[in-house]
């Protein structure tokens, strides 16, 4: 019985402690990596999550996602048809109401520790380069403008830089969210609930 009550008192400590996901992603020439982070208990538990890197191609009038996998020195390669992607977007709009609820719980909750997001972009014609990065400022000011409308935020920096006269596109993302295991049952639990209402 005391054991039982130990291992309760383990598991809503757990609930109940913040955690951090750090996301990381970098493009850089020709190295690529994105990475998942979860760290618990002030970073002294962590485990770590490569993601392989995507890129789009276009194949036969159509347009596929590039999934880069690699082992062992050895890289793999592994097409998904954006043409499919969206068939499975529209056969799951009829769940949205249940990611509005969840959306909706997880925004008063979530905390955004950290964003930086840095770019470095250039083309041989520095007119063009000029449109793109006005346009690259713009779509991080209004990306900026609904993170900090719907979460609370701590550290965010953004930074485009441009380059003229030579063929440059390097990206480095880290972003730092805060919140509780608790959160994401609750979430899971309102999204079950939202789900048998509609029934």
């Amino acid at each position: 019985m005391i054991i039982l009550g130990i291992i309760c008192i383990i598991f809503i400590t757990l609930l109940l402690i913040p955690f951090h996901i750090n996301l990381k992603l970098e493009r850089k020439k020709d190295h690529d990596n994105i990475q998942i982070k979860f760290l618990f208990v002030k970073g002294y538990i962590n485990f770590k999550i490569d993601i392989p890197f995507i890129d789009i191609t276009e194949k036969n009038n159509n347009f596929f996602i590039k999934i880069f996998n690699k082992k062992k020195n050895k890289k793999k390669e592994k097409l998904i048809s954006i043409e499919n992607i969206i068939e499975k977007a529209y056969e799951y709009k009829k769940y949205s109401y249940i990611l509005i609820k969840v959306h909706t719980y997880f925004t008063q909750r979530i905390k955004i520790k950290k964003i930086v997001w840095k770019t470095k972009l250039g083309l041989e014609d520095a007119a063009i380069t000029g449109m793109l990065t006005g346009t690259l400022w713009s779509i991080k000011s209004n990306i900026l403008f609904f993170i900090t409308n719907n979460y609370k935020t701590k550290e965010i920096k953004l930074d485009v830089t441009p380059y003229f006269n030579e063929n440059v596109f390097e990206i480095y993302f880290n972003c730092i969210i805060r919140f509780k295991m608790v959160y994401i049952i609750v979430a899971g639990l309102k999204g079950l609930i939202a789900k048998i209402e509609r029934r």
